[in-house]
């Protein structure tokens, strides 16, 4: 058995083996390039509202199954966003009058 430290043999490794790439780290990827595009096309084209539904469609397109949160970050990374919602416009007085009225008449 070797007693040589793994920093050593990695010093070695890099000056002597230039040529040998080292794999890259992390999770692989779930979704490819086409397939960010497919989410972003049916946002877009196909008038889909909600991450859910665009993953729905992508598993039942593709086969491929990702979460909505997968969907979300995609959609952020080409800059898309959710719009607020628009709030609903206060009573003016003749409405408010109606509802009154409304409301004595249901009394």
């Amino acid at each position: 058995m070797c007693t040589v430290s793994q920093s050593t043999l990695l010093r070695l490794r890099t000056k002597h083996c230039k040529d040998v790439t080292t794999p890259m780290g992390g999770r692989p990827r779930v979704l490819t390039g086409q397939n960010e595009r497919k989410i972003v096309r049916y946002i877009t084209s196909y008038e889909i509202e909600a991450a859910t539904i665009a993953a729905q469609c992508l598993l039942k397109d593709t086969g491929i199954k990702v979460s909505k949160w997968t969907v979300k970050r995609t959609l952020k990374k080409v800059n898309f966003s959710a719009c607020e919602k628009k709030k609903k416009p206060t009573l003016s007085q003749n409405s408010d009058y109606k509802v009154a009225l409304h409301a004595r008449n249901c009394l």
